[in-house]
């Protein structure tokens, strides 16, 4: 995560003193102080549409999505919160606008699409430009949204890349319960949160444990154990919540497969934009930036990619675009408005 929040106990939006808290702290941090009416805004719209998860903020200022069976993704409130509830704000009088909160909502890896789309689909409202969400294509689906320039109109499709689709994450429940049984052996009141950069062995969760035995002892808390590349980072859950001990496992681990699941995901994101007299964008959220790279300049370099102008990949906050080289006379101002700030930084 890029920035954090100073909170050392969970924050529940829909309890009015914990709103408090959450508001008071941001007025005080300048560069937030000037925003509090439309945060306050924002909030208001997650209490009404959003599912209760949006509301729960966790030390040090994320939230956890559950995106399918046994898996989650980790959202940071300032990098992904904050521009995902100012875009709700922009976007909320348009036609679309409820699909887009139905995709919000959804229990599935599409809601993380879904907070790209509104992202980006603001910064072009927001710039000027005219915005349509939803937009109907071919064979009764949808794209994410399309933007008027010059008279043409560009689609756009979002997608982000889902990590839990690869063989080694399939059997991550596994890594779960046995780490959950040593804690659990051992502590009451703690919640570690894992990003895995490579497969766990019994000697990696002893060593854990015996880690995590250390910073109990020095009561050192919402701090960062670094295990072979692995980091995990042990908080203290407060005393007004149940004694459970609470385990986030948080996947960034790369095997063979990759460049494969990103070509799946650029070629699904194609099917949604029009094929025939139209241009089109595709946005996807990469957890690897050196192999979404390789497989997107192979990709728009080929005759079946001609109307595609150009496929941005975003990773942990920053942006890359990969023009289609049939399309350089496209104005690259028009595509620069992806890459802008904010750019989502979400992990799953």
């Amino acid at each position: 995560m890029a920035n954090y929040l100073p909170i050392k106990r969970r924050i529940d939006l829909r309890i009015n003193d914990d709103k408090i808290f959450l508001l008071n702290l941001l007025t005080s941090i300048n560069e937030f102080s000037p925003l509090i009416k439309k945060i306050e805004s924002f909030i208001r719209i997650f209490e009404d549409k959003l599912s209760e998860e949006y509301l729960k903020v966790y030390p040090p200022g994320f939230l956890s999505l559950n995106v399918g069976e046994k898996a989650n993704a980790g959202l940071n409130f300032i990098d992904d919160i904050l521009p995902l509830g100012f875009s709700l704000l922009s976007l909320r009088k348009k036609t679309g606008y409820d699909r887009l909160i139905s995709k919000l909502n959804k229990t599935s890896h599409e809601r993380l699409s879904a907070i790209i789309e509104a992202i980006f689909a603001s910064k072009y409202k927001d710039g000027g430009f005219q915005v349509i969400l939803e937009p109907p294509v071919q064979n009764n689906k949808l794209a994410d949204f399309k933007v008027k320039k010059n008279g043409e109109w560009i689609y756009f499709e979002c997608k982000a890349e889902n990590l839990y689709e690869s063989d080694f994450l399939k059997t991550r429940s596994d890594l779960f319960s046995k780490i959950k049984s040593e804690i659990n052996n051992h502590f009451k009141n703690l919640e570690i949160d894992i990003w895995i950069k490579r497969k766990l062995t019994n000697k990696d969760i002893h060593i854990l444990m015996e880690e995590v035995k250390q910073k109990l002892k020095e009561m050192v808390f919402h701090c960062e154990i670094d295990i072979y590349g692995n980091t995990f980072i042990l908080n203290q859950l407060p005393d007004n919540q149940n004694n459970e001990n609470v385990i986030r496992i948080y996947t960034c681990y790369f095997g063979l497969k990759e460049q494969k699941r990103i070509s799946n995901l650029i070629n699904r994101a194609k099917k949604q934009i029009p094929t025939t007299g139209n241009k089109g964008i595709i946005i996807i959220k990469s957890n690897k930036l050196e192999i979404a790279r390789c497989v997107a300049r192979e990709k728009v370099s080929r005759d079946d990619f001609n109307n595609i102008i150009a496929i941005v990949i975003i990773e942990m906050g920053k942006g890359e675009i990969i023009l289609n080289p049939n399309n350089q006379e496209f104005l690259k101002e028009f595509i620069d408005f992806c890459i802008s700030s904010s750019l989502p930084s979400f992990f799953c």
